[in-house]
């Protein structure tokens, strides 16, 4: 072997080694690159996650949060409630042999559906939670029907046409020999409290003034002051469907009492006839009956008041034929004269109703609702263009007096 080929051959040697130890090197820092920035990709990644997660809790945590306000206005209610029946049973001595005490005080709230608000009631002067809404069993609003009452829808939490409902209120009272305990301004601030703690823009009213409690026996005299309440909640006389399509009447055989037996214009707590006619359309499978007089004339609905429309002029029968003097009914006669169409009040027979162009009802409760068929004869038109030129300006006219009580 010779030192020149030795000598040659060694800085090859070296070279090559050299060579694959930097290779070695770069791809082992490449590889160190590349998991570093797969590590801080995840961590980016986690951070982005724990973000959407503290924004799912920090959310979660405010529905909880009102909910639980919503539950604490309840709570209230009963508690405080809970703590007037309390005084009083220290007073007299009862609270401390009560063996439900506890049981009432810790008994869990029922929950309740977040779009329905719960009905609520006002109870002579305050709020009172549902459960703890008492009269005696001795009232004669009770045992008799002695007392009087007024069905309000509010719309945008303000009751329509409250001053009408409380004019009709007192009128009926004052024939009734009955003395409401509060004044008009009283009860129209009753009337807006009542709404503002029902938590819902639209909804409906009852008051209603009982005799209050008296001895058994029908004199009113033992009835020291009359009971006053108010209740808010939800009504609908129709479903939708028929809303839209149109009710089926029947002719009832139940007959509404006249002015020599009970004046139709008192809008008392004995609605037996009534009940009875809407027994009848619920036996027929009708949405509702029209209750005739003595005589023959058509009077009104179980519920409501009834207008048809012949040769483009619109009637609705008087009270002197035993139709109550409906608010609703008020609105839809100035709502015609506003719009030119020809109104009045005319008697009317069932035949009136078969041959009518068309027909609707009318109500508190009821708002307007088209009728398309009485005692199975359709009518020619259902809903007709007069009911919607009326309807079209009654929600016109709410709007209006909303905004304006608002």
């Amino acid at each position: 072997m010779t030192t020149p080929a030795s000598g040659t051959t060694t800085p090859h040697i070296c070279r090559t080694a050299t060579g694959a130890i930097n290779t070695a090197c770069y791809e082992r820092r490449a590889r160190q690159l590349r998991a570093q920035t797969m590590r801080e990709g995840l961590r980016r990644l986690l951070q982005f996650f724990g973000a959407a997660w503290q924004c799912v809790k920090t959310c979660a945590a405010r529905h909880a949060r009102q909910r639980a306000l919503n539950a604490l206005d309840d709570h209230a209610l009963k508690d405080l409630a809970l703590a007037r029946s309390d005084l009083a049973a220290i007073a007299s001595g009862a609270f401390f042999v009560d063996p439900t005490r506890r049981q009432r005080a810790t008994a869990p709230a029922t929950p309740q559906e977040p779009t329905m608000p719960r009905p609520i009631c006002w109870l002579n002067g305050q709020l009172t939670p549902l459960e703890e809404a008492r009269i005696s069993v001795f009232d004669h609003g009770l045992l008799y029907g002695d007392g009087v009452f007024e069905g309000i829808r509010f719309y945008r939490g303000h009751a329509f046409r409250l001053d009408a409902h409380l004019g009709r209120l007192y009128r009926s009272a004052a024939a009734l020999r009955l003395t409401i305990p509060y004044d008009r301004a009283a009860l129209t601030a009753a009337v807006q409290e009542t709404i503002t703690a029902f938590h819902a823009q639209d909804g409906y009213l009852r008051l209603v003034i009982t005799r209050g409690e008296g001895r058994l026996g029908l004199d009113p005299a033992s009835c020291a002051k009359a009971n006053t309440f108010i209740l808010a909640g939800h009504l609908a006389l129709v479903c939708e469907a028929t809303r839209n399509a149109g009710a089926r009447l029947i002719i009832a055989a139940t007959r509404r009492l006249g002015p020599d037996g009970l004046d139709p214009r008192i809008k008392s707590l004995n609605y037996l006839n009534h009940i009875l006619a809407r027994m009848e359309a619920g036996n027929a499978g009708a949405d509702e009956a029209i209750l005739l007089n003595a005589q023959g004339r058509v009077a009104e609905g179980t519920a409501d008041n009834i207008f048809i429309v012949r040769d483009g002029t619109l009637l609705t029968p008087p009270a002197a034929d035993g139709a109550l003097e409906g608010i609703t009914r008020a609105v839809m006669l100035e709502l015609a004269a506003a719009l030119r169409i020809p109104a009045r009040e005319t008697s009317l027979a069932p035949y009136d109703l078969y041959t009518a162009d068309e027909a609707f009802l009318t109500g508190t409760g009821a708002e307007l609702i088209p009728v398309r068929e009485v005692d199975g004869r359709a009518l020619a038109a259902c809903p007709g263009p007069v009911f919607a030129r009326l309807m079209q300006a009654f929600r016109m006219q709410i709007e209006r007096e909303s905004l304006h009580a608002a």
